[in-house]
């Protein structure tokens, strides 16, 4: 009887545990966000400079640490006119997915939040206009991409650090990678390459 009882108890702790694990799965954090997808043209516009092609259709993709990267590329009169791409990072309860424009003066031309399920009133402000204008302008390269309290450039949201966090983190993965490839990218619009800018790197 002690026997049947006991196996009884383990069954029950057995089906407490599963559940619990069911329950507690959904709040860890993933280990690679999900892919990207292709980004629509009306976005690109609102992070890219006036042009006169078709970015959606103009892109180029590198690898780095098994990660695809897509870059949209911007012409105007055939000239290189600017480059956008997809970035994300963890924030306090999702992925973050953001969208970066860079201009030909190496500047952010603007950001915008592709998607992101953050706690309402809080991480969700990531996508308001105040935050997300305070990235545009600024030197892609030697701005520090962080929020002010971490020494960095961006005033971050309160209550929503963590969110503020992984829009920066997003923005930085992003740049890094576009810094390495810079000349390629420029070279889907001008196959003989483009000078940089003076005094960019």
């Amino acid at each position: 009887m002690r026997r049947t009882r006991f196996v009884s108890c383990l069954a029950s702790v057995g089906i407490l545990a599963t559940v619990a694990i069911v329950v507690a799965a959904p709040q860890g954090r993933p280990q690679t966000a999900p892919p990207v997808g292709p980004v629509p043209a009306n976005l690109l516009a609102r992070v890219l400079p006036a042009c006169d092609n078709r970015p959606a259709e103009a892109t180029v993709t590198f690898t780095e640490d098994g990660k695809t990267w897509t870059f949209y590329v911007a012409a105007k009169n055939r000239r290189y006119a600017g480059v956008a791409f997809a970035s994300s990072a963890w924030g306090y309860s999702s992925f973050i997915r953001v969208l970066v424009g860079v201009n030909t003066n190496e500047a952010v031309q603007g950001i915008e939040i592709l998607e992101q399920q953050e706690t309402r009133g809080l991480g969700t402000r990531v996508a308001d206009d105040a935050f997300r204008a305070q990235f545009a302008g600024k030197d892609a390269a030697k701005t520090p991409w962080a929020t002010r309290t971490r020494g960095g450039a961006i005033d971050a949201i309160t209550g929503a650090t963590i969110s503020s966090d992984a829009v920066l983190a997003a923005v930085r993965a992003g740049l890094e990678v576009y810094h390495k490839h810079r000349d390629a990218i420029r070279r889907v619009i001008e196959p003989a390459g483009l000078a940089a800018p003076a005094g960019t790197p």
